[in-house]
């Protein structure tokens, strides 16, 4: 579900991106396809926030990663929520056609980061983006609009010059009327229910979305997050190596091989697995002793080349020569440890989206 902006957030914002040589140049195809689509400053707002998604997922299975995006962006745009506070259900094609047009924003945002393809530190993300959008409806028109316009500009000395002009923007919600908030706890119930069949990391998302709404409404969703974050904790709680439920213990257990591949270049020896058997503790709940755990590492189902293993005795030697690990790591701040420690701990949460 997706709430529109209002003409007055519309025309804030729009004085503020037209600054934006990227902005200047996609806003005029965007806005000839708008119809009753997104208009071009929420495509741009949207853009900004998926490049912003996508930009340190290069290491990881960057095609899945958005193609994942793709099909929760189709979900999101399926419905909008007019200034009036009417439900507009739409079709495949029509979410389909505004999710192409934020992909290709945050396309055109990350290719601009790099001069060239050979080096471009987002060249995999890039094509698995134009894989994706290649063939949907309007895709070829406003590509070659957008790259029409470029070319317009720079015949007037208007370049746009090689950088990262991508920027997470936050959406700011408008507070609800009283006689709006019933009819959003119903369909913000209805959407945790739904919720209960996405995969781990989407849940995490929603929350997340649903937080930020939260907060700019008074609180007036706190009985339906604390429900989505019940069903979070109830999946991971699950990891104790159940088998009750496969499924979500195969998702964790791809969330933490990437984590670990993701994290590597954090890692200063085997003994650098003791912070991800504290962070599964902590944080997954994970219930494994430390020879389990040693096991579960060197299972879990890897992609790439780990720099470091995680043989038998590495937790309880690192255990034996610190004693930060038996504190939760919440409390190791409190401790002043070595730097390494603090920033593998916290890029692992990051990746865990913890």
């Amino acid at each position: 579900m997706f709430r529109k902006l209002s003409f007055t957030s519309s025309q804030e914002k729009r004085e503020e991106y037209r600054k934006n040589p990227i902005y200047r140049i996609v806003y005029t195809p965007l806005w000839r396809q708008r119809g009753d689509d997104l208009s071009p400053v929420e495509v741009w707002i949207e853009g900004n926030n998926l490049a912003a998604s996508l930009k340190d997922y290069e290491k990881n299975d960057c095609r899945i990663r958005v193609q994942e995006a793709f099909e929760d962006l189709c979900y999101r745009y399926s419905c909008f929520v007019n200034n009036d506070n009417e439900e507009i259900k739409r079709s495949f094609a029509q979410s389909e056609h505004s999710a192409m047009m934020v992909s290709l924003v945050a396309f055109l945002l990350l290719a601009n980061v790099y001069p060239e393809a050979k080096g471009h530190p987002h060249l995999k993300t890039c094509q698995a983006i134009t894989d994706v959008i290649s063939n949907i409806s309007g895709y070829k028109q406003l590509y070659e609009e957008t790259r029409k316009e470029e070319d317009e500009r720079e015949e007037h000395g208007e370049f746009i010059a090689v950088a990262d002009f991508i920027e997470e923007i936050a959406t700011q919600e408008e507070p609800l009327l009283p006689a709006q908030v019933e009819f959003a706890c119903k369909r913000l119930e209805e959407f945790v229910k739904e919720n209960k069949y996405c995969n781990l990391t989407t849940m995490v998302d929603n929350e997340r979305m649903i937080s930020r709404v939260n907060d700019a409404n008074n609180h007036c969703f706190d009985n339906q997050l604390e429900l989505l974050r019940a069903e979070i904790n109830t999946v991971r709680e699950n990891m104790s190596g159940s088998s009750q439920d496969s499924r979500i213990n195969e998702q964790i257990d791809e969330m933490l091989a990437r984590a670990i591949e993701n994290c590597q270049q954090y890692f200063w020896g085997n003994s650098s697995y003791a912070v991800v058997f504290c962070i599964c503790r902590d944080d997954l709940k994970m219930k494994l002793n430390m020879t389990a755990f040693e096991r579960k590492v060197e299972a879990l189902p890897y992609k790439n080349k780990r720099d470091f293993k995680c043989p038998k005795g590495t937790i309880s030697n690192a255990f034996s020569d610190n004693l930060i690990y038996k504190d939760h790591v919440d409390k190791w701040d409190d401790f002043n440890p070595t730097p390494r420690i603090i920033k593998l701990r916290n890029e692992l949460r990051r990746e865990l989206k913890l």
